[in-house]
């Protein structure tokens, strides 16, 4: 499957990414994990993301298109799809991507959803150095203002999944799992009701009206 997830900081993306990973047979591709390995990597791209990086700037959009692209053009996201972590965020962005010759779209946009409070929660509990309060209010004010347009630009393209990420990371995969799998395998509409026989109608004529 080709899926797209997004959420607040601290919805648990990642996490569930890698778990579906594994359950699904799709690569969990992060964008973040990419342009580290490219920088890890020494080569071009990886250098002018370095640049970006270190700076604290945010890498421009061709060059995250351009990481990509080349990993969209591997064997694993090729035969299997991908489950696509961190970009997009706009809906510039949103449009460039479906541009990429191994992008085809999204089968469905998945979006854990997690109340403002809970995400300062989580992200306290957590304590990394780039979580201080006035970061983390920033992000989510970013969220907001700017991805949450392109969840609903989303939307109006491709089949979106909500669901609540202020639950155990067991509950949400099952339901994000047991989603998934009625949107693969939807089911049947019932038959159009036909005329029986001892009706005395054939095919769609209406029955004679009784006597």
């Amino acid at each position: 499957m080709r899926l797209l997830f997004v959420g607040p900081p601290g919805s648990g993306k990642g996490t569930q990414c890698e778990v579906l990973s594994q359950k699904l047979g799709a690569p969990h591709i992060s964008t973040g994990d990419l342009l580290r390995a490219a920088v890890k990597a020494g080569g071009i791209a990886g250098r002018r993301a370095q640049r970006f990086m270190s700076a604290g700037r945010l890498v421009p959009d061709r060059l995250v298109l351009r990481l990509l692209e080349a990993r969209l053009a591997e064997p694993d996201a090729r035969a299997n799809g991908y489950l696509l972590d961190g970009f997009p965020r706009t809906i510039q962005q949103a449009r460039s991507f479906e541009t990429l010759p191994g992008a085809r779209g999204f089968d469905a946009v998945v979006e854990l959803v997690l109340p403002r409070p809970v995400v300062l929660e989580r992200l306290a509990a957590r304590g990394r150095g780039d979580d201080s309060k006035h970061s983390v209010q920033r992000r989510l004010d970013i969220f907001e203002r700017v991805t949450a347009p392109m969840v609903a630009w989303c939307a109006e393209r491709y089949p979106l999944i909500q669901v609540a990420g202020d639950r155990p990371v067991e509950v949400v995969t099952a339901e994000l799992l047991r989603r998934l799998d009625a949107l693969r395998n939807p089911v049947a509409e019932p038959p159009t009701a036909t005329v029986g026989p001892g009706t005395g109608a054939a095919d769609g004529d209406a029955p004679e009206p009784r006597r």
